[in-house]
């Protein structure tokens, strides 16, 4: 009763359903942004109304959660939605009687959310084919004439041909180190190969490596058809957990598996260290917020679970487009 009197004149969209997820209340300004009317959803299950996953069995649930749900409107509009729910209990025995929740539509927010991710891919796209096709090209330019300017002058035995030969080996390893800066600020891109190509370049590293084996393996049976902005989440969540690993864990070995299916795409990371410090507040632990981000972003499941004998195990687990 508190509750409803509390949200009756508020300015936030706020529901209540019975241990069967039946829609018991709806404030006027639930009713106002759905469409709908009290009497036309009392006692209706909430997940026929609003075509989304229904509630699951409250006796498992905590006594507050956050989730964030798609809803249809009465027009048939599709809306996002971020909830803040808890339970109630009957006052005499404890017993969970029903599940209150407070909602924000967010679906403006999430379309600018995507709208910047997909801008921050076009310039890291525009950077990277500038480095490539301009300063490498100019930088391979320089080599090239310092080499040839480095040749002649060794014919005619002049003491400026070694200094001339070390600027072409400085020009060529500048134009090196260039490519490597293009491929980390757009690593999915056409020019550079894709997701498969792109995690599998994060696990080549230089001949003189004294850090952990990596290894990469990917199962194909399928075409992968995800969107450009779920591939960057994709590659951008393992390259972060790969340096977080690498900056933490302590391993010896670790190990990114990409298995593509006609409908599900799963990313795995296997490390046999100690694990990233995920329950600190470090960088490590920001990392696995954002992990979290991304995965919520691609609608995906994400676990991050110690493995049985030593290590860490991360599956990412979502679906694509058939």
């Amino acid at each position: 009763m508190r509750f409803k009197q509390l949200l009756d004149g508020a300015a936030v969209m706020g529901v209540m359903v019975d241990t069967l997820s039946r829609i018991t209340y709806c404030n006027e300004h639930f009713l106002h942004r759905t469409g709908w009317s009290l009497e036309e959803l009392r006692g209706r299950f909430w997940h026929q109304v609003f075509a989304c996953p229904p509630i699951e069995d409250l006796s498992n649930m905590p006594a507050a959660w956050h989730c964030e749900t798609d809803i249809r409107l009465r027009s048939g509009e599709r809306r996002i939605m971020r909830w803040s729910s808890i339970l109630l209990t009957d006052s005499s025995s404890g017993a969970v009687v029903a599940a209150a929740s407070i909602g924000e539509d967010i679906t403006e927010r999430k379309k600018l959310e995507r709208a910047l991710t997909e801008y921050g891919a076009r310039e890291r796209g525009n950077l990277e084919r500038e480095l490539h096709d301009g300063l490498s090209q100019e930088l391979a330019g320089i080599a090239l004439l310092a080499r040839s300017l480095a040749t002649s002058a060794g014919r005619d035995n002049l003491a400026i041909a070694q200094d001339l030969a070390r600027l072409s080996s400085i020009a060529s390893d500048a134009i090196e180190s260039c490519r490597r800066i293009a491929r980390g600020f757009s690593p999915l891109s056409e020019m550079q190969g894709g997701l498969i190509h792109a995690l599998r370049q994060l696990t080549v590293r230089p001949q003189d490596w004294c850090g952990p084996a990596l290894d990469f393996a990917v199962s194909q049976t399928a075409p992968l058809v995800l969107t450009a902005d779920a591939t960057n989440h994709v590659y951008r969540l393992a390259q972060d957990w790969l340096t977080s690993l690498l900056r933490h864990a302590r391993s010896k070995a670790i190990m990114i598996s990409l298995n593509i299916r006609r409908s599900r795409v799963t990313l795995e990371i296997l490390d046999d260290g100690i694990g990233p410090p995920v329950t600190s507040e470090s960088a490590a632990d920001y990392g696995l917020q954002v992990a979290q981000h991304r995965a919520r972003l691609l609608d995906a499941q994400l676990n991050i679970e110690p493995r049985p004998a030593c290590g860490t195990r991360l599956l990412l687990n979502f679906t694509q487009p058939i």
